[in-house]
């Protein structure tokens, strides 16, 4: 084989694994960019209060979603009430701490009814998904959590958790009254690459009161982790 056809064929290759390594670089920039221009992440916040019957000087404490040093949009959002749901006549405050909050909710009177208050609150993203219990937006304070088993919707990359929490609740009431309070949260974020994609966490707390209450109860809490695709540029 001459020199000059050696020459040709190292030449060839080279301009192969250039074209390839370009290509790469391309391809790596055009999903990084398509991720972050259309990434949309929100928190999604339901509280559903419910009386079977009339309830009188009603008091109510319920843990509000909150990070590991007590802040969030969401509380916030409940401090200026907007809170989709929230009835004009309910006094509402926040009362924090360095471990949790709660909304106080009082009322002279509340008839039967179903009462949902709900935020939809968009974020800077993304939302850590994957590992909110440290620092991430929770019914805090986060009580004894232990793993569990998953629902199979959940996904084989989902880990899940039960915990414990506590509501207050306050009001006169006939002994068959029968009061349900239950909060959902649901972090999420959502792209689109080639085809839409989402990863999220949610969690949930609930309690059931029956006949008339003066005292803290407990609440039962669900922490679902890991849930969606995580096929996303390392860097963003």
């Amino acid at each position: 084989m001459g020199m000059d056809k050696i020459i040709k064929i190292t030449a060839g290759l080279f301009l192969v694994v250039l074209a390839i390594f370009v290509a790469q670089g391309w391809y790596g920039n055009y999903v990084e960019q398509k991720y972050k221009n259309t990434l949309v992440s929100t928190y999604i916040y339901d509280c559903t209060i419910s009386a079977s019957e009339k309830l009188t000087n009603v008091t109510f404490l319920i843990p509000v979603p909150v990070n590991g040093t007590g802040d969030s949009q969401l509380a916030e959002d409940y401090s200026l009430r907007q809170v989709s749901g929230l009835p004009p006549e309910w006094r509402t405050t926040i009362v924090g701490s360095n471990k949790g909050a709660v909304i106080k909710i009082v009322v002279p009177e509340l008839a039967p009814s179903i009462v949902t208050l709900h935020l939809d609150v968009p974020v800077a993203g993304p939302i850590e998904t994957k590992s909110p219990l440290a620092q991430g937006i929770l019914f805090r304070p986060v009580l004894n959590p232990k793993k569990a088993d998953c629902a199979a919707s959940a996904g084989t990359g989902a880990i899940c958790y039960r915990y414990d929490s506590t509501i207050y609740a306050t009001y006169d009431s006939s002994q068959s009254a029968r009061v349900a309070i239950s909060s959902t949260l649901v972090g999420k974020n959502t792209w689109t690459i080639f085809a839409p994609a989402s990863n999220q966490y949610s969690t949930s707390i609930s309690a059931t009161i029956n006949g008339p209450h003066r005292r803290w109860i407990d609440a039962p809490g669900e922490l679902q982790t890991g849930i969606g695709s995580y096929d996303v540029p390392n860097d963003s």
